[in-house]
């Protein structure tokens, strides 16, 4: 089987981080007879995507949270867009959206909400709506299941399920988080301020800081007219073939 990541992405989602996910001998056992390279790989990125959701939430706090944020969604589409740095064939597009809708699924169903909600943004994003990318039936229900539980646009769904959670297995959207506060700090709502606030504090004294973040993070923040560049280059290329 080919790669299903581009180098680049191979970088941003694997590279960054060096340690694999824990597996006792059962869990190897099964995984050698029925997984494929397609599932590990798979495997790979929902649990590196895991620990840096794990590392974001440490760092709540810091200024360029929102800057970081930013930067999962839009280099996640320009991984899409593009294999090795060149206009991707409409064939990988369609590949690399049905592995990252993978991701977001798994990472959905494990209570990554940080690494779910950030795929799901990636795409729903209008630039990647607008080509005719071909999605997978299941992907309409899975992608309006991770909409319905944050409650956008004021993301009050959320903290009100947060209020109930009792697990550190459950990691929080960040987006969701930080959208809240700021809309409530806006409106001088100073007491929910205070409570989403501490609720997110308690990460910054689990061990959870010690956890690597993926450079898909920490990159150079891309802008909306470099995206859509890319989508009309990849949209003219499908016309002129």
């Amino acid at each position: 089987m080919r790669r299903i990541l581009s180098k680049r992405g191979m970088y941003l989602f694997l590279n960054g981080m060096s340690e694999d996910p824990p597996r006792n001998w059962a869990q190897n056992l099964i995984h050698k007879l029925f997984h494929s390279d397609y599932d590990d790989r798979l495997d790979d990125v929902v649990y590196k995507c895991r620990e840096s959701s794990k590392g974001l939430c440490a760092k709540f706090s810091e200024s360029d949270l929102r800057m970081s944020l930013n930067s999962g969604v839009l280099h996640t589409i320009q991984l899409i867009l593009t294999r090795d740095e060149k206009i991707a064939s409409k064939r990988q597009v369609d590949k690399s959206y049905r592995f990252f809708l993978d991701v977001m699924w798994t990472a959905f169903k494990q209570s990554d909400h940080q690494t779910a909600h950030m795929l799901y943004l990636s795409l729903t994003h209008s630039i990647l709506t607008k080509l005719k990318i071909k999605v997978p039936k299941r992907a309409y229900e899975q992608l309006e299941k991770v909409h319905a539980q944050y409650g956008d646009p004021t993301y009050q769904k959320h903290i009100k399920f947060w209020r109930t959670v009792r697990s550190d297995d459950i990691l929080p959207s960040l987006f969701a988080f930080s959208i809240y506060i700021a809309r409530r700090r806006f409106m001088n709502r100073e007491f929910e301020v205070k409570e989403a606030t501490e609720m997110m504090e308690i990460f910054q004294y689990l061990e959870h800081r010690h956890c690597e973040i993926l450079p898909i993070y920490n990159q150079k923040p891309l802008t909306t007219t470099e995206l859509l560049k890319l989508s009309t280059q990849l949209t003219h290329r499908a016309i002129t073939k």
